[in-house]
């Protein structure tokens, strides 16, 4: 097992966490996956993020919409079951197919919002934020990655800046939180995940204290191009992967 890129990866994707609210999972859940090579790659990355998450919210919860959260954690409620039958039972290279897929997807509504310059200006109703939150539930326990749901769904809402890295940083903690006892209580933890996690969690605070610094500088435009550059990529490797192992 490559320690040293495990340690990369959670660095540097932390730092992106850390800025846009989101982005964690994108990166290292691929990755993880690769050098693991089974599904415990997705466990690490619940508790490593639920306690990044942790930390990161102690800087951001003056900015906390509680009314919005509160429909999103609900909604997670209802997915979490869905996703964690995904998680036994859809084999490792199918939950790959899934993941770049589902980054090829995100990657078409960021380039889409980019291009037509899409506006926060769009009211959502309860209702609406409760099937975000139930996609997202589903996301978290299946594949670790709560925020490109919500992400694309916030990113085109009344809410400001602050208050979206918040709600997602938030909603996180929560989400996390919930998957990791259904994972604990329905199938258990993976033998080793728990002590690995402690052995990259340093590097994960560390992003997260730089990227909340670097956050201030980072215009919003050149993370929306990196971002959208970063999701392309990652497909790619993934369908490559795919392909080299079944071809």
């Amino acid at each position: 097992m490559n320690i040293e890129l495990l340690l990369l990866v959670t660095l540097v994707a932390s730092v992106l966490q850390a800025i846009a609210g989101f982005g964690f999972g994108l990166i290292v859940v691929p990755v993880f996956l690769l050098v693991l090579g089974d599904s415990s790659a997705v466990q690490l990355v619940i508790i490593l993020t639920l306690m990044m998450s942790i930390f990161h919210s102690c800087f951001l919860h003056k900015h906390i919409d509680r009314q919005l959260l509160k429909q999103l954690s609900i909604g997670s409620l209802f997915g979490f079951p869905v996703g964690l039958m995904m998680f036994e039972w859809v084999p490792l290279a199918w939950l790959k197919l899934l993941l770049a897929i589902f980054l090829l997807f995100f990657a078409a509504q960021y380039l889409f919002g980019m291009i037509r310059g899409i506006q926060n200006q769009i009211q959502y109703t309860s209702k609406q934020f409760s099937a975000v939150g139930f996609a997202s539930g589903i996301m978290t326990s299946a594949l670790a990655m709560p925020g490109p749901v919500v992400m694309i769904f916030l990113s085109r809402s009344t809410l400001g800046k602050d208050q979206i890295r918040a709600a997602l940083i938030v909603f996180m903690v929560i989400a996390y939180a919930g998957a990791l006892v259904f994972h604990y209580l329905l199938s258990g933890l993976r033998p080793g995940v728990v002590e690995l996690s402690f052995k990259l969690l340093p590097a994960a605070l560390i992003g997260v204290i730089a990227g909340h610094y670097l956050a201030r500088f980072v215009s919003a435009y050149y993370f929306r191009l990196g971002v959208l550059i970063l999701l392309l990529l990652t497909a790619c490797y993934l369908f490559l992967n795919l392909a080299m192992e079944y071809f």
